[in-house]
């Protein structure tokens, strides 16, 4: 599959309630519909996490991720290029909400060793 990843920031005088409302019930709520998208998951971020203590702490550096997957880049791109696809970009650009996007090269999935034990 091929996935558009999205990391998204909310502006500092925001507050994480408007943030999420505009996120989740307005904007996600346009970006379902989308053509061909065969899987839309977002990740409302809570904690940032220390990594020489391995713990959550601390603020998030962003406010959420979000993929949205597809089967090829083809579908994709023709997403984006019909009128949902068109009418979403203009919904996500005109909120004060900074981006970062990314796409995949497809999907690897990394096995779990079995038995393994967790401790």
């Amino acid at each position: 599959m091929y996935a558009l990843i999205g990391i998204l920031k909310k502006p500092a005088d925001m507050d994480t309630a408007t943030f999420r409302k505009w996120w989740l019930e307005e904007h996600a709520m346009g970006a379902r519909l989308l053509p061909k998208l065969r899987r839309y998951v977002v990740y409302p971020l809570a904690n940032g996490f220390d990594a020489a203590t391995g713990v959550p702490a601390g603020a998030p550096s962003h406010d959420g991720v979000a993929f949205l997957w597809f089967d090829t880049q083809e579908d994709l791109r023709a997403a984006f290029a019909s009128t949902t696809g068109k009418q979403d970009i203009e919904h996500g650009v005109s909120a004060p909400i900074e981006y970062l996007l990314f796409c995949t090269d497809g999907e690897i999935e990394i096995p779990i060793p079995s038995g393994k034990v967790s401790v």
